[in-house]
């Protein structure tokens, strides 16, 4: 096992946090947002 795999790896899991908080953001309904 390289370090390539290692690198490939720790990228996936960057981009999958990155989706995950776009899509966080864009999922909150209107009403929610004078909550908090």
């Amino acid at each position: 096992m390289g370090d390539l795999l290692f690198l490939a790896l720790w990228i996936l899991l960057f981009m999958a946090l990155l989706l995950l908080g776009v899509w966080w953001v864009y999922r909150k309904p209107k009403k929610d947002q004078n909550r908090g």
